[in-house]
């Protein structure tokens, strides 16, 4: 393949530097829309995802996943939000009422009012506190399991900037 002026090591070209500097704006603006959506769209679209990737049965371990997930999520709306305050208010754009017209001033549930950015933050609470406490469905191994397979795939598709290790 050809290679462009840069690893060349030549100038760069204006038409190039243009061409660069597009693609950096349209990621950008592609990571603000993805940041405006609220957990709920993130979680259905992620579910679209993986329903193309696993079996059925699976597929089904993973939609109680997902929905115990969303359920603790807006338990601990309040230690969230508490959480949010340390944190760069551009990670969180505001999406309660623009998204959901009928959405009540204040008492949306979290997940409808929030993007996905802190699902990583909790999900250590959720998989040794609150999945233990609900579910003898899911496995803790299981959940492990989903919980590093779902914020890689938020981490790689710009729904949150941290990623677990």
């Amino acid at each position: 393949p050809a290679k462009s002026s840069k690893e060349k090591g030549q100038p760069v070209p204006a038409q190039e530097k243009d061409e660069e500097e597009e693609a950096k704006k349209k990621s950008e603006e592609d990571l603000k829309i993805k940041r405006e959506r609220n957990c709920d769209e993130t979680f259905a679209e992620y579910l679209c995802y993986a329903g193309r990737k696993v079996r059925k049965d699976f597929f089904a371990k993973i939609l109680k996943f997902v929905f115990f997930l969303r359920e603790c999520m807006n338990e601990y709306s309040d230690q969230l939000n508490e959480e949010k305050k340390q944190l760069p208010p551009d990670l969180f754009p505001f999406i309660g009422k623009k998204n959901n017209p009928d959405a009540k001033d204040g008492n949306d549930e979290y997940c409808m009012a929030n993007n996905a950015e802190q699902v990583p933050d909790i999900s250590n609470d959720f998989i040794m506190t609150y999945l233990e406490n609900k579910s003898k469905q899911i496995t803790q191994e299981e959940a492990i399991d989903m919980t590093q397979n779902l914020c890689h795939w938020l981490f790689i598709n710009g729904y949150t900037c941290s990623k677990l290790t």
